[in-house]
């Protein structure tokens, strides 16, 4: 498998309004594996306009299976193995997994033609019990794979436990960034405060965008200079908007909506908070890292990955806003301990965290398993 070989991805993407980090890493993935020689396709159930369109622009196939009917997504895909015959299946979340494993256990398993099954875990929702019941459906559904993947080395070992088959951590890449002067956000975005305070994601209960900004209204008053950005969409734009409005930050607060120039805007960021209470290996932080901004963020999932504490990042305990606070305060006081953060981090990114070498580990992993097992033919 170190050969050139036929990928198919699976995914439902976010809603229309939204694209979201798992659709982002198939976006950044599949373009790299293209750029190696592979042939790929993506399957997106459900229609997003903007998530077809980005794949389109990296010059990658995208397949829109429209409506929200199980059946019709699964025998798309099944008439799709067949005219293609690929050499992996790799399916990305909760309901591309489900699809993933009807394919290996229903009637299609009885093909002559049947190709490694990957499943990619980007992290697991556990607010509430809906998430809770899909976090143990798609356990169950895992075990259908040949591979499983994880974006952090936490939940590899966690998954590993439970006996599934292979799993491997593979950390998330980014493609290089622009440069961008200091000002374009401001001349983007109208914040013309001398500091600013990103917060990069989707407005939802797991990426904890109220504990960003509960943070925000402890610093408001210690630094008169700094402003707050929230880069993103999602289900809690209003409540997060109106939880703004009662804590007196509107004026401060700027809501950029969803973007695609996240990376020219990160040049114009004095620290990013990333608040999450779940995380795979976020490409915001990684961003970040790379364009030379410091970190903050909980010890969850797999930050721990990413950041080293106090060299790199720095990394705070989950659920709390005053730590959070704390460490930007921190951070802003001391400019040049800021400073020698952001360049250990973009050092690490260079090293660590480059498209390139996602590509390559997914590369390999796709080989191992095309090595020790027959399911490829």
């Amino acid at each position: 498998m170190t050969d050139p070989c036929s990928v198919m991805h699976l995914i439902r993407p976010r809603p229309p309004s939204e694209i979201g980090g798992a659709d982002l890493h198939i976006a950044d993935l599949s373009e790299a594996q293209r750029a190696a020689g592979n042939e790929v396709a993506v399957f997106s159930f459900g229609v997003n306009p903007p998530f077809a369109a980005l794949l389109r622009e990296r010059g990658v196939e995208c397949v829109e299976v429209p409506g929200e009917s199980l059946r019709t997504w699964y025998a798309t895909v099944c008439r799709a193995m067949a005219e293609r015959q690929p050499n992996i299946v790799h399916s990305h979340g909760y309901r591309a997994d489900l699809v993933a494993a009807l394919l290996r256990w229903g009637r299609h398993c009885q093909a002559a033609h049947r190709p490694a099954l990957v499943m990619s875990v980007h992290g697991f929702v556990r607010n509430g019990l809906l998430f809770r019941a899909l976090t143990r459906l798609n356990e169950f559904c895992l075990r259908a794979a040949d591979l499983v993947v994880t974006t952090s080395a936490e939940e590899a070992a966690r998954l590993g436990a439970k006996g599934l088959p292979t799993v491997r951590f593979i950390p998330n890449g980014v493609r290089p960034l622009p440069d961008a002067p200091r000002d374009y956000l401001a001349e983007q975005l109208g914040v013309r405060a001398a500091r600013r305070m990103l917060y990069v994601g989707r407005l939802s209960p797991e990426k904890r965008p109220d504990l960003f900004l509960e943070a925000a209204r402890l610093l408001a008053d210690r630094w008169p200079d700094l402003d707050f950005v929230m880069i993103g969409s999602g289900p809690l734009e209003a409540g997060v908007r109106a939880l703004a409005e009662r804590a007196g930050l509107t004026s401060r607060t700027c809501f950029a909506g969803l973007r695609r120039d996240v990376g020219r805007l990160l040049c114009g960021a004095d620290v990013l908070v990333c608040p999450s209470d779940t995380e795979g290996t976020p490409r915001a932080v990684i961003e970040a890292m790379s364009s030379g901004v410091p970190v903050v963020a909980t010890r969850v999932g797999g930050l721990p990955d990413l950041i080293a504490d106090g060299t790199t990042g720095v990394l705070v305990p989950p659920g709390v806003a005053g730590p959070l606070a704390d460490a930007v305060d921190e951070l802003l006081a001391h400019p040049e301990q800021a400073r020698r953060i952001a360049r250990a981090a973009a050092e690490q990114a260079r090293d660590n965290f480059a498209i390139e070498l996602m590509e390559n580990r997914t590369a390999r992993a796709y080989a191992d398993i095309h090595d020790n097992t027959e399911v490829v033919r």
